[in-house]
């Protein structure tokens, strides 16, 4: 391993750890130029060696305040000379003192470890350290994860002799002040410059442990390595499902305690249903954190997390303490806005806060927890993250911070041939679709009229053990007193009496709701690795680089409540617990000496690739470089529920999700109606097209200034033109779903790359606002009506009509011109086997015009092929994937190819400017619906017979090709005839 200086601390065998395995603890440098290298080494079985649960630690020496390396004394390092000269691309001038360069270890033998019952000066340097060094014969445990060629993980801390002069440290520095303290490393730390204990509760949610290590997470890591970390991950309760695990979180109660069971239930008896947009107290049992900290006169705010929107007790979710959820906010908007509470003055500062963030779970659903999508969501949260610990660090508080970063719960693939159909299990037993409350994947139902809840229980599991049921034997069955004692799921007449338990990544159906998908999925037994996720505690009472053996979430009400000294409510965590991972306060009898700093240890943002430091970067006057290149996210996403009742839901994609939705200008979201649902009137910022992709219902329009409003009827497959300033309104009288999407052009919008709904009427409709003078002058109407009219004004957007309440019915004469049914128009291009298209125009549709954008409807068959093209006039192509599945490849104007993903229904992608994009259906096939950003869009083909290679001479496809004229004959020859569809080949 070259010329290693250190010690082996221990040999013992890791956790999680098959026994056979040999692995020492140890603390090492290789050579004196190379930072110190902790963790674990384990002997293969090949005699070398290889790293396991390492960090990086700089040795305690003189820094270069330019390279970040050992400062440059000639007579200790006269034999890497030649290296620090290439290094620094130019010759180097060593000072002539030696020895106040020279290293001296603490003790004979040990590297920085090894005082823990010595007092030490503890410099906070935010410095990042120098890469990852491989030798000969030592592996690391997973290069996948970290890659020589990945920035590593900062070590912000150095340890000096306690009786070493700090004075050189102090005289011999440039930039910033920093505080070291003396202390123990077995007491707490002392708040600086915040005058109360202050606890930052972050929920980054679907964070699988593990995600960590998909990618550089350099700013969680941050947190890891001077934090306490749960060793092998937070232990959800059960269900281990959203809601549920948020509000145990928060109340330090089991799910059958605190009343949040499910995502969503019905209660039994009165039949009322609780879903995610549920605020009436009744529901939510308990007393959360944010409540408890008020009741101790202390102040709270939540950014986003369940259960805070609810008002009770002393809480009453106040506009500038609580924010209600909206996922189209943006991930910056929300750390900043958390941020900017510690601008308060000192005594104003929110003793408690939450930070919610809903990546990665919404990728996790779509593609399970191993797509590239997921690195991605976690790198941005790591963004996140990094955004949150800077703006603290600008303010002077991260270190006086209780930062608690959690997940809610896992992920796990699934897929359709894990399925079970509770259909499969009729020769036993009938179970109508009534007696089950939910499905996948938490099993939980009423036993069927006429039949005790213990024989329903008995018959399913004798279908299920049959060998006669498709996957029967991966679900088991319980009255829900005899499910196991760990999950504690049983005392709440809210839990429905039979609960079936699936084994991992299965799900149950019945056979006319099931949809063919694959994905991710939680909710299962928190046995499972699986389902659990991330727990980081960082401030003055978590030791730094400390593990903790694994623990359930419920344990975390105890642990702020302790670090803010307030009392908590009676709760299902156990008091050893926060014995067992805070530190305890300073005592008197150990005072603690402060000595101000003003250390810099080189620049601190993430280094370079590469295994070398590079000059460019950290050399004083030898500025950086490295140019950053924004690469363009294409990839596709879906739709965010934003909010939502019980008649209905509005999805929207925001910008901070797909990006390209602000470069472009451009706005999608979609509206989902129950029942009797109703979308309120309400105005849009911008112009769209409206396309029905699901069940059909009536829309009221009101053009502008126009007297009459012209009500519609609507279907699958219509298209409807809204210019810009009309006024719709949207309802479904039909059991089955009415789902509309709405794309349009945002550049006249409130908000680049999002639409902006102003609602007439509702909770937040535009007239409630006004006083109540100028609400009775406007509308001539007596005061105590207009109280009594604003009074009432309680649902949000989406509400639901009682049955038989009549709406106007749709007029025939009023949907001329006004919507286009792309199902049934005629075909623009069809191709046999192939595909189809119809084209909007202002032909078909006259009002397309007044919107300003083309659309058109594109089936194309199974395994069949869309030309590559792209758009010749500057325009965005926004493609909704309405039906089937596929995969889809965009290049961009520099020949690189910017995505290659698969696709399915529900995604949306954006293609920009130029971009040339080509799709491949799968065995199902597959419909689009897009729009152009322009209403006469022109399209070039680079394949079949308009494609501009049979427009070019052949000596210049010769010539630009570089091929010989038979290659350039044979290429040519081909789909001469096709448009610009291609069937699968045979």
């Amino acid at each position: 391993m070259g010329e290693i200086m250190g010690e082996v601390r221990a040999k013992e065998p890791k956790t999680g750890l098959p026994p056979t395995r040999e692995v020492f603890e140890v603390c090492v440098g290789i050579n004196l130029s190379t930072p110190l290298r902790i963790g674990g080494l384990e002997v293969t079985a090949a005699g070398s060696t290889r790293w396991i649960h390492f960090y990086y630690e700089r040795q305690p020496h003189k820094i270069c305040k330019e390279c970040y390396i050992l400062k440059h004394s000639k007579d200790d390092y006269e034999d890497i000379k030649l290296k620090l000269d290439d290094m620094h691309n130019e010759p180097q001038k060593f000072e002539e003192d030696g020895e106040a360069y020279s290293f001296h270890p603490p003790k004979d033998g040990l590297m920085i470890k090894g005082f823990e019952k010595t007092k030490v000066a503890e410099v906070y340097a935010e410095a990042r350290l120098g890469k990852r060094q491989r030798s000969d014969n030592t592996t690391d445990a997973n290069p996948s994860i970290y890659d020589v060629n990945q920035a590593v993980i900062p070590a912000p801390i150095r340890l000096v002799q306690e009786s070493k002069d700090l004075t050189d440290y102090t005289n011999s520095t440039e930039i910033g002040a920093l505080i070291a303290e003396i202390y123990t490393s077995e007491t707490a730390r002392p708040l600086v410059k915040l005058s109360q204990p202050v606890v930052l509760l972050i929920s980054t949610d679907g964070f699988r442990f593990g995600y960590q290590f998909k990618t550089p997470t350099p700013n969680i890591h941050r947190l890891i390595h001077n934090g306490t970390e749960a060793d092998l991950g937070l232990i959800p309760v059960f269900p281990t499902l959203t809601f549920p695990n948020h509000y145990s979180i928060a109340t330090g109660l089991y799910p059958a305690y605190h009343g949040i069971i499910n995502n969503h239930f019905t209660y039994p008896g009165t039949g009322e249903t609780f879903y995610m947009g549920s605020h009436d107290p009744k529901w939510w049992l308990g007393e959360p954190i944010w409540e408890t900290v008020m009741n101790h006169g202390l102040k709270a705010a939540t950014y986003f997390w369940p259960g805070s929107e609810v008002k009770k007790g002393s809480w009453n979710c106040s506009s500038d303490m609580c924010k209600h959820f909206n996922g189209s906010v943006a991930f910056e908007e929300r750390v900043d806005t958390v941020l900017k509470y510690f601008d308060l003055p000192v005594n104003e500062i929110p003793s408690f806060m939450t930070l919610y963030f809903e990546d990665p779970d919404a990728q996790g659903h779509k593609v399970g927890p191993d797509d590239p999508q997921i690195t991605a969501a976690v790198a941005k949260v790591d963004k996140m993250i990094g955004r949150l610990i800077d703006g603290l660090e600008k303010r002077g508080v991260f270190e006086d911070v209780t930062i608690i970063m959690v997940g809610d719960h896992g992920m796990v693939g699934t897929c359709d041939k894990k399925i079970i159909y509770v259909d499969d299990l009729s020769p036993w037993i009938e179970i109508p679709s009534s007696s089950v409350q939910t499905y996948t994947p938490v099993l939980s139902m009423y036993p069927p009229p006429g039949i005790s809840a213990a024989d329903t229980v008995a018959k399913m599991m004798e279908g299920l053990k049959s060998g006669k049921v498709d996957n029967g034997m991966n679900m088991r069955v319980f009255l829900k007193e005899d499910l196991p004692a760990r999950l504690h799921y049983a005392a709440s007449e809210r839990i429905p009496p039979i609960i079936g338990l699936l084994e991992e990544g299965f799900k149950v159906e019945q056979k006319k709701t099931k949809r063919k998908e694959c994905g991710g999925s939680h909710g299962y037994d928190n046995a499972f690795f699986s389902m659990r996720s991330i727990f980081i505690g960082h401030g003055p009472q978590f030791g730094r680089g400390v593990k903790v053996p694994s623990f359930e979430n419920v344990e975390i009400y105890n642990l702020i409540t302790s670090v803010l000294k307030i009392q908590g409510a009676p709760n299902n965590g156990t008091e050893s617990f926060v014995k067992s991972i805070l530190l305890p306060t300073f005592s008197p009898d150990k005072p603690m000496a402060r000595v101000e700093s003003s250390l810099s240890f080189g620049p601190s943002d993430a280094e370079p690739e590469g295994m070398n430091h590079q000059p460019e970067i950290y050399c004083g006057e030898r500025t950086r470089m490295v140019q950053e290149i924004m690469e363009i996210d294409l990839t596709p996403k879906s739709s965010k529920s934003v909010y939502g009742s019980d008649g209905g839901s509005y999805f929207s994609w925001s910008p901070s999700d797909l990006p390209m939705l602000k470069e472009g200008n451009i706005g999608a979201s979609k509206i989902s109606l129950q029942k009797n649902g109703l979308a309120m009137p309400s105005y849009s910022d911008s112009a769209k097209v409206a396309y029905v992709l699901q069940g059909s219902g009536t829309a009221g329009i009101i053009l502008y200034e126009a007297e009459k409003e012209k009500v519609i009827a609507v279907k699958e497959g219509d298209a409807i033109a809204l210019p810009f300033g009309v006024v719709t309104w949207w309802f479904n009288k039909e059991d089955t779903e009415l789902v509309i999407l709405f794309m349009g052009d945002t550049s006249k919008g409130h908000k680049a790359g999002e639409f902006t709904e102003f609602a007439l009427t509702g909770a937040n409709g535009i007239f409630t606002g006004f006083t109540t003078e100028f609400v009775s002058r406007a509308w001539d109407l007596e005061e105590d009506k207009v109280k009594e009219l604003v009074g009432s004004q309680k649902s949000t957007g989406i509400i639901k009509l009682k049955d038989g309440f009549q709406m106007p019915e749709p007029s025939e004469e009023d949907r001329k011109g006004m919507a286009l049914n792309c199902l049934e128009a005629p075909l623009d291009v069809v191709i046999k086997n192939g595909g189809r298209v119809v084209v909007l125009n202002t032909k078909n549709l006259p009002l397309v015009e007044q919107v300003g954008l083309g659309a058109d409807l594109v089936r194309i068959d199974a395994g069949s092929m869309c030309s590559p093209g792209f758009s010749c006039d500057s325009a965005y192509q926004v493609t909704y994937i309405v039906r089937g599945s596929g995969r889809a490849q965009i290049v961009g104007v520099d020949g690189k190819r910017k995505m290659e993903i698969r696709v399915q229904a529900g995604n949306l992608f954006i293609v920009p400017r130029f971009f040339v994009v080509s799709k491949i259906a799968d065995e199902e096939g597959m419909d689009w619906f897009s729009i152009i950003s322009t209403p006469n869009p022109i399209f070039c083909h680079l394949a079949g017979k308009t494609s501009v290679w049979k427009a070019l001479n052949p000596q210049v496809l010769e010539a630009s090709f570089n091929v010989a004229p038979e290659a350039e004959k044979h290429f040519r020859s081909k789909r001469t005839n096709a448009e610009i569809f291609f069937p699968a080949p045979n």
